[in-house]
C-alpha cells in the first residue's frame, strides 16, 4: 500500500472511531424525544424555552406553550429500559387534558420544514386515561383549505376508541387508517407508522405482545414529504381547522421521528 493510501486508510479509521461510532439506531433520526428531563411529580416551570431535549442532535427541542399547559414528569412508564437501544427509561410525561408540547420554543426547528423525501417513521408509547378525541403526536397546519384536517396525527377516537393515523400526501389529499381494536384505558401501548413513498403501514404493540402487530396498509403513490407545510410538530394535542384541539388526558413517552420507513425489527419497543 502506498503512503497516500495508508494515510487515507488511517483517516477513514479515525473517522469511524470519532464519527462513525454513533449508534446506527439513530441514523436517519430527525427527532427523538425521551422526556427524561426533570423530576417525577413536578412540572417544568417555564415555557417556550426548549426544555424537552431532542437527543437526535438536530435541535428539535420541545416546549410547553404556557403555564397552564405544562405536563408532569412521572415514573409511570412503558418500560424501565428501552428495548431497542438498552437505554434506561426513568420518566414519562403525564398530560392532564390541557397540556401540550411543541416545537414552538425559541429558534427555528429544522423538523418543521423537513422534507421527508425518502419516507418516514413516527413512533410513540402512550397510555390513555380519557376517552375523548386525543392527539398523541401531530403536525399543525391545514394543507387543504376546504378541509379541517392537519398535516399528520396519531389520534384516539371518542366513538370506537381506536387509534387513527392520518397524513396528507403531496397532492393535498389525506389518507388514514386505524387500529383493529379499541384502545384500553390504563394500558401502555407503542405505536408506529411507516411510509416508504409507496406504502403506508400502521403498527401497534400492546402490553404483553411480543412484537408489533400490523393494523392497516394503504397504497399512497404520491409521496408525503410533509415539510412543505411548515407548522409546528406537537406532542399531546392536535389541530382542527387551524385551532388547537384534542388535548391528551394520559401519558406519553419515547417519541421518535425518522426519515425512512423503518422495519418493525427496528422499532423502539423491540429488543
Amino acid at each position: 500500500m502506498g503512503k497516500n493510501m495508508k494515510w487515507m486508510a488511517t483517516i477513514l479509521l479515525l473517522g469511524s472511531v470519532f464519527f462513525g461510532s454513533c449508534d446506527p439506531l439513530y441514523a436517519g433520526t430527525v427527532a427523538y424525544w425521551r422526556f427524561e428531563d426533570g423530576s417525577a411529580g413536578t412540572e417544568h416551570n417555564d415555557d417556550r424555552d426548549n426544555w424537552y431535549q431532542d437527543i437526535s442532535g438536530n435541535g428539535n427541542h420541545l416546549s410547553s406553550w404556557g403555564s397552564q399547559s405544562r405536563p408532569m414528569a412521572t415514573t409511570d412508564r412503558p418500560f424501565a429500559t428501552v428495548p431497542q437501544t438498552g437505554a434506561a427509561n426513568n420518566l414519562a410525561l403525564d398530560y392532564d387534558g390541557n397540556d401540550d408540547l411543541g416545537t414552538f420554543g425559541s429558534g427555528t426547528k429544522m423538523i418543521d420544514s423537513y422534507m421527508f423525501i425518502n419516507g418516514w417513521t413516527v413512533e410513540a408509547s402512550f397510555k390513555m386515561r380519557g376517552s375523548h378525541w386525543q392527539v398523541l403526536v401531530g403536525k399543525d397546519g391545514k394543507p387543504n383549505e376546504n378541509l379541517a384536517e392537519p398535516v399528520f396525527y396519531f389520534k384516539h377516537r371518542d366513538d370506537n376508541h381506536r387509534l387513527d393515523c392520518l397524513f396528507f400526501d403531496n397532492n393535498g389529499d389525506f389518507h388514514w387508517t386505524q387500529t383493529r381494536e379499541a384502545i384500553v384505558s390504563g394500558q401502555w401501548y407503542s405505536v408506529a407508522a411507516t411510509y416508504d413513498n409507496s406504502i403506508f403501514k400502521l403498527y401497534l404493540k400492546s402490553t404483553g405482545d411480543e412484537d408489533y402487530v400490523l393494523q392497516g396498509t394503504l397504497i399512497v403513490p404520491a409521496g408525503a414529504t410533509l415539510g412543505q407545510w411548515t407548522e409546528y410538530w406537537t406532542v399531546g394535542r392536535g389541530m382542527w381547522d387551524h385551532n388547537p384541539v384534542d388535548f391528551v388526558d394520559g401519558l406519553i413517552d419515547e417519541v421518535r421521528i425518522s426519515d425512512t420507513a423503518l422495519a418493525p425489527s427496528e422499532f423502539l419497543g423491540v429488543d
